[in-house]
């Protein structure tokens, strides 16, 4: 039997997916559109099936019988009994026929546009007397140099840069949180080695991190404090602030879904290849409660847990299949979950909140338990060391 694998049911997929009810529900279809991946040829055969039977009875047993529904016409899909133009019919696979892609064009060329204005003034801001046969000719020189686009300082606005060497890259890329926007840079006098060899270049580039740093604090600050922000709001803003959970990690691995059913928030790799799994909870929740003449931690809290400690049961027992898929040890995998803040507990004083998850982790052997507060104060202070340890003459 053929099984279809196609932009068709990629686009099925991600329309069952949109109206699932429930995460539980929602991971096993992401697993199968991962499974298929981004571009055709997509990836179809007996492991498909058997993640969109998976999923179809996890479906099933939470209830959720519209997307059980959906999941059913997609296996039907990809065994030839179900036809495309049924599909048509039932679901919308192209939201508008198109309508979206020819706004999203619309808007690309306006952009397009709008940022060969800025090069056009910039140009006869140059040159003066340019006619326009001369920037005609300045675009068809400078038009197939590569672009590359950074954050600058305005929210919401972006630096565009135009690359002429390798140097000029590498300089965009330490002074990109420095400026706006850039017409272009020469080529550089100086070879790499000589420009690492530059006197002041490691104080220079140790404010720009601190700095950089300080900004990605304040943003994730603002966001934790906000009492509407949600757990993907969090984990947006901690995208790409790895160095906030302390310097002993080397970084963030790009991948997060390392078995079937799991998704990780935020996977840190320790020096020595070991994992370590960061899960986010909400800041706005009860973390502790009044029991008797103490206080302990949550059903929220306890939630948190267990599922931390079902990712590290899941990552030993796929140890082996992970670590020769991406070269990962999974084995002595460690977990952290950061949820709640003091903030919106003020009835209650911080030190004994932290005084009960302190107890409460040390019955813990591989789970740690941190508040916002008690993050963001670490990540405070490592920046406070390092802008004191850059100064000491």
């Amino acid at each position: 039997m053929r099984i279809r694998s196609d932009s068709t049911l990629k686009y099925l997929l991600l329309a069952i997916n949109e109206h699932a009810k429930r995460d539980e529900v929602s991971q096993p279809i992401m697993d199968a559109l991962e499974h298929m991946g981004t571009l055709s040829p997509y990836r179809g055969g007996r492991q498909l099936i058997d993640l969109l039977q998976f999923a179809r009875r996890t479906a099933v047993e939470q209830n959720d019988e519209r997307t059980a529904r959906g999941l059913e016409d997609a296996l039907g899909y990809t065994n030839g009994k179900v036809l495309e133009k049924d599909l048509r019919q039932d679901y919308p696979l192209y939201s508008g026929d198109g309508q979206d892609d020819v706004q999203m064009l619309e808007r690309a060329s306006s952009a397009l546009r709008s940022l060969a204005a800025h090069e056009i003034e910039d140009f006869l801001k140059e040159n003066p007397n340019a006619s326009g046969e001369d920037v005609r000719n300045y675009f068809a020189q400078h038009g197939n140099r590569p672009l590359r686009f950074a954050r600058a300082r305005r929210a919401g606005h972006y630096g565009a840069f135009r690359i002429r060497s390798d140097i000029s890259a590498w300089v965009v890329d330490v002074l990109a949180d420095r400026v706006d926007y850039v017409h272009h840079f020469d080529d550089s006098k100086y070879s790499l080695e000589e420009m690492l060899a530059l006197p002041d270049l490691d104080d220079a580039l140790a404010a720009a991190q601190i700095t950089r740093r300080r900004r990605q604090l304040a943003t994730i600050k603002s966001t934790v404090e906000n009492r509407y922000s949600s757990e993907e709001h969090i984990q947006e803003a901690l995208s790409e602030a790895w160095w906030i959970f302390g310097g002993k990690y080397v970084g963030e691995l790009y991948r997060r879904r390392l078995a079937v059913g799991m998704e990780v928030d935020i996977p840190l790799l320790r020096p020595d290849g070991v994992l370590h799994v960061v899960e986010l909870k909400k800041a706005n929740v009860e973390i502790v409660k009044k029991y008797r003449s103490g206080y302990v931690p949550t059903s929220p809290v306890h939630n948190a847990v267990g599922q931390a400690a079902n990712y590290l049961q899941k990552l030993d027992e796929e140890r082996n299949e992970i670590a020769e898929a991406f070269g990962i040890e999974t084995r002595r995998s460690f977990a952290t979950v950061v949820i709640g803040h003091p903030i919106f507990q003020p009835e209650i004083n911080t030190r004994k909140i932290n005084e009960a998850l302190r107890i409460y982790a040390s019955h813990l052997s591989r789970i740690d338990i941190l508040t916002y507060a008690e993050l963001l104060d670490n990540a405070e202070r490592l920046l406070n060391f390092e802008d004191a340890a850059k100064n000491d003459p």
